[in-house]
């Protein structure tokens, strides 16, 4: 006897989004626009860290509050590990793929344009 499919892992927290936007779709698309422009801002100072423990630490402190703000679990989750941590590329790159994931998100509810 199975229990079925496994649970799709959650990507964004969508009762917190709708929980915060109220349900206002012009205000989801601002919010999920700066949210993946600010993410990739702290994916740039990730990359420029080098060997810069504290510049990464300090990239990844900010970009978990950002996603936990919006909801983003899985890249908050993630980024709350590098916070004690030396730069990896390995982390750098898992940060990179759940940032997508979070914008493909965005796009496929409609809250960001395609490309």
């Amino acid at each position: 006897m199975t229990d079925g499919p496994a649970a799709e892992p959650t990507i964004v927290d969508l009762d917190r989004l709708e929980g915060f936007t109220q349900g206002d779709a012009a205000l989801e698309r601002e919010l999920a626009a700066l949210y993946v422009e600010t993410a990739q801002l702290y994916l740039a100072r990730l990359r420029r860290a080098g060997d810069d423990a504290g510049e990464w630490q300090r990239a990844a402190h900010a970009l978990k509050g950002a996603s936990a703000n919006i909801g983003a679990v899985v890249v908050a989750r993630l980024a709350a590990e590098q916070e004690q941590k030396s730069p990896s590329i390995t982390a750098l790159r898992a940060l990179e793929a759940e940032v997508a994931a979070v914008q493909a998100l965005f796009r496929d509810r409609g809250a960001l344009a395609e490309g």
